[in-house]
């Protein structure tokens, strides 16, 4: 049986979550990125390498990924992937510093997808908004 490649996808891109974490911006993009050879349009992908982007060199040097994020996630808003595609426009938000509309994403997507909640909790896109009482009322 060939491999599935959303399971590669996933993979790549969690392990890319794991490097940001630590810190290791380069291999994290590294990663996402050759889930992009494959499948140049992964929101998942695309989102990871937009946020490590911003929290690595910040916004300037990220726009361009940031763009292209917003560009593909806002074509699935109306699918069945629109929970994930608003959680990570309001991420996409967070880093920007657009505050009130990165909240109103996070609670629309909180409603439409319940992992949405968790997922805030660890992305480094909310990361200056964890202490903001709106976001904590929301993933609470």
């Amino acid at each position: 049986m060939p491999p599935n490649p959303y399971n590669f996808a996933r993979w790549q891109c969690d392990r890319g979550l794991l490097l940001s974490y630590c810190g290791r911006y380069v291999e994290s993009i590294t990663s996402c990125k050759e889930v992009l050879r494959k499948n140049t349009e992964d929101s998942f992908a695309l989102y990871n390498v937009a946020v490590f982007k911003a929290r690595w060199h910040g916004l300037i040097k990220a726009r361009s990924d940031i763009n292209r994020a917003r560009s593909v996630l806002l074509s699935l808003v109306g699918t069945e992937e629109q929970g994930l595609a608003i959680y990570r426009l309001g991420g996409l938000a967070a880093i920007e510093g657009q505050t009130e509309l990165a909240l109103s994403y996070l609670e629309q997507s909180v409603l439409l997808d319940t992992e949405a909640r968790e997922f805030a909790l660890h992305d480094l896109a909310w990361l200056d908004l964890r202490a903001h009482p709106s976001f904590r009322a929301i993933t609470s």
